[in-house]
């Protein structure tokens, strides 16, 4: 199995979770050469002793593979394909390993309040605010990423799981008190 993994905190915590369960996993990270994430994605990997390939993207591989990634995301807004130049260079190297899954961290920003201007939302506007949001940006996670990068993955002849957007997990998150997610006063 497969993890896209970043270092952040929902990828941690999933390559933790899958850790644990004693299932055998490799992470998977990829970025232009030089990047300081490929670093600190090492750096986590490193000292959670999770297994990890990284892809070092050069600038001509980039070049090349642009009109690639638009086909694939039928798509060629500059947001949707920056989006997906990780993960596609992270799938590309997951298939080459042999994977047949990959898992991806995303989804918990929306469903727990992790994006910085949901912090505005609730000093500005309030909490009820803030939940109407979050609920609103956890329907629009399939259109706005889950589809690019299910067929990026699609793509790479991979299966792409997102634990994150389980139902169960969606009904836990939402059950939780918005204060417990964001603190009033630009948290």
């Amino acid at each position: 199995m497969g993890i896209v993994f970043s270092g952040g905190i929902d990828s941690l915590l999933l390559a933790y979770m899958v850790q644990n369960m004693g299932v055998p996993f490799t992470c998977y990270t990829a970025g232009v050469e030089g990047a300081t994430d490929l670093d600190w994605a090492q750096r986590v990997a490193e000292r959670f002793h999770f297994p990890i390939k990284i892809k070092n993207i050069t600038l001509a591989e980039l070049g090349n593979v642009i009109p690639q990634i638009i086909t694939t995301i039928e798509d060629h807004s500059l947001n949707q394909v920056e989006a997906a130049i990780a993960l596609y260079f992270a799938s590309r190297t997951a298939y080459e390993e042999g994977e047949q899954v990959i898992l991806t961290g995303q989804g918990p920003d929306e469903i727990f309040g992790g994006y910085p201007w949901y912090s505005a939302v609730v000093d500005q506007e309030g909490y009820d605010s803030f939940e109407q949001y979050s609920w609103e940006d956890a329907l629009l996670g399939y259109k706005e990423t889950f589809e690019r990068e299910n067929k990026i993955a699609a793509a790479h002849g991979l299966e792409m799981s997102v634990p994150y957007v389980d139902p169960a997990v969606i009904e836990v998150a939402f059950q939780i008190s918005p204060e417990l997610k964001i603190q009033r006063g630009n948290d």
